[in-house]
């Protein structure tokens, strides 16, 4: 049976936490690029659905653009947290629930 992505979860959060705590990046700089560069292939759209948003990178830099919406699920609810209390922009919506 297929288990698909088997990342751990909340290492995520935990792993970019501990980074800046020892002076390192919270996104990696190619990280950061990449989404960049995913935003060119957004023009006209204007709801975004990302699932598996983690720390809401790709949300945080294409919601620049206020004719946009993202919606940002993640089933980390300390993610969700984290993007709520540090990444918060109108144009937003990081959710936890699951999407039908």
């Amino acid at each position: 049976m297929d288990k698909g992505n088997t990342e751990v979860r909340a290492k995520n959060l935990s792993e970019k936490l501990e980074r800046v705590k020892n002076s390192g990046e919270f996104e990696w700089p190619n990280i950061i690029a990449l989404n960049k560069v995913i935003i060119c292939f957004i023009q006209d759209a204007e709801k975004i659905v990302n699932i598996g948003a983690g720390t809401g990178n790709f949300e945080w830099h294409a919601s620049e653009d206020k004719t946009k919406t993202f919606i940002a699920s993640e089933f980390d609810l300390e993610c969700v947290e984290w993007c709520k209390k540090n990444r918060e922009r109108e144009n937003i919506i990081y959710t936890s629930k699951t999407i039908n």
